[in-house]
């Protein structure tokens, strides 16, 4: 068992997951389900995008998402001010902003899987944002 695992469960949890008898019940019910499922077995991921790259990439790696998290949400945030409310893209823009939001929010639940929902949602988001600065000559991204 991984230290991430143990520090993204809660503290009066952890010991039963290192013992294995919090999933003793579930393998009770399901005897046939696959036993790499369990998380005491073979712990993949901590279901936490933030503390399974803390414990991959350190405190660097960490510190590069923070940085990369940022410095979007500032250029994010000077393209509206600079659309205003009024503006036709604007809308659109914000809808974007609130989704790249969801996914920070969706990455504190779930781990970071290439080719998901919580890497190609905000791909398209910010390259939807960089061609909305383009377009109205207001480059940022």
């Amino acid at each position: 068992m991984t230290r991430a695992v143990l520090l993204s469960v809660k503290p009066q949890y952890a010991k039963a997951l290192m013992a294995g008898t919090k999933t003793a019940e579930v393998r009770r019910r399901f005897p046939d389900f696959r036993p790499i499922f369990y998380p005491d077995i073979r712990p993949g991921s901590v279901h936490n995008t933030y503390i399974q790259i803390l414990a991959d990439l350190g405190v660097v790696g960490f510190a590069l998402l923070v940085a990369l998290i940022v410095t979007v949400a500032l250029r994010v945030r000077e393209l509206l001010r600079r659309l205003g409310r009024d503006h036709e893209l604007w809308p659109p823009a914000w809808t974007m902003s609130l989704g790249l939001l969801l996914v920070l929010i969706w990455s504190n639940d779930n781990p970071l899987f290439g080719g998901e929902v919580d890497t190609v949602i905000p791909a398209l988001f910010v390259g939807a944002l960089a061609a909305i600065a383009r377009m109205t000559s207001a480059p940022l991204l």
